[in-house]
């Protein structure tokens, strides 16, 4: 299961960089630009991990492998929080536009946090290493390549890990409960149950969960209270998170319609039908618009 949720999570996160790469469109927004900036250090999170039990024979190679897992990681979980923050703003109380437009000074801004936050971290561990010397504070041994010994492991992975989790988890349960208000007034939607809208808002919870690093959790609270249930969520699901990533954001029709415009295949035209305004289709929209953009013009 590992081996799978692993190779099928680095196709799929390559697929996705390459198809943000193409189209700026998929780009155009700090929220689009931050979804891929987080396929990007997954990616290499991913690819670094596998590697770690591979070259433990190689030292210098082990010591990178080691800095590259602890760094992207990290990476990882500061791009999430950072999303999370856009989500706060998207499914606000006070229904609003998107403000979240590309800007040099936005970027660097969320560059320097996205990237920031792990530089500072892994500087304050070189500079413990120098002090407590190589034997306490090492990357990769002949073992395995990953920082270490146990006691900073905690330090500057599981205590950065957790105040993300932590973080993660409050935005969702925002998320969550601002969506069940909004769609509380939409009477249709309370009436007739909808199945397409119930569907489209598990969806959103589905989407939120996968780009905050919701499996994390799991694994989290599954080593605090040695879990064996939790952990092996984590275990089975962690993997499949790229991949995830990649069906939810990726696999989307308009986005097939832009490859397809690209790829100069004739794209048949779409049956004039009349959209049904909801509150769950609403915010749909507003994600959409967000994370994964929705234009059907190629450049």
């Amino acid at each position: 299961m590992y081996i799978t949720g692993t190779m099928s999570s680095v196709v799929g996160l390559t697929f996705s960089l390459i198809t943000y790469g193409v189209f700026p469109s998929l780009r155009s927004t700090i929220s689009k630009l931050l979804t891929m900036i987080l396929c990007l250090n997954l990616l290499i999170a991913t690819i670094s991990f596998v590697l770690v039990s591979k070259v433990t024979n190689v030292r210098m190679l082990c010591g990178l492998i080691a800095w590259s897992v602890h760094y992207f990681f990290l990476a990882t979980f500061s791009t999430s929080s950072l999303i999370g923050c856009h989500f706060i703003h998207t499914f606000s109380f006070k229904v609003r536009s998107s403000t979240s437009k590309m800007s040099t000074t936005s970027v660097a801004l969320n560059m320097l946090f996205c990237y920031g936050v792990p530089s500072v971290i892994s500087l304050a561990l070189y500079i413990c290493q120098l002090v407590l010397g190589r034997d306490r504070v090492y990357y990769g041994d002949q073992n395995i390549c990953i920082i270490g010994d146990r006691l900073i492991n905690i330090w500057f992975f599981s205590v950065p890990l957790g105040l993300n989790v932590v973080f993660n988890a409050g935005v969702f349960v925002y998320v969550v409960t601002s969506l069940c208000i909004q769609t509380r007034g939409n009477k249709s939607l309370a009436r007739n149950n909808d199945t397409r809208e119930l569907f489209n808002t598990f969806l959103i919870f589905i989407k939120i969960a996968t780009v905050l690093g919701f499996t994390w959790l799991f694994g989290f609270v599954g080593s605090l209270t040695s879990q064996e249930f939790l952990l092996a969520l984590f275990d089975i699901l962690t993997p499949f998170q790229g991949f995830m990533i990649f069906l939810l954001f990726i696999c989307k029709r308009n986005t097939w319609i832009l490859w397809k415009q690209r790829l100069n295949v004739k794209v048949k035209p779409q049956n004039s039908r009349t959209t049904r305004t909801t509150a769950v289709s609403s915010i749909t929209e507003r994600l959409n618009r967000d994370t994964a953009g929705h234009e059907t013009t190629a450049t």
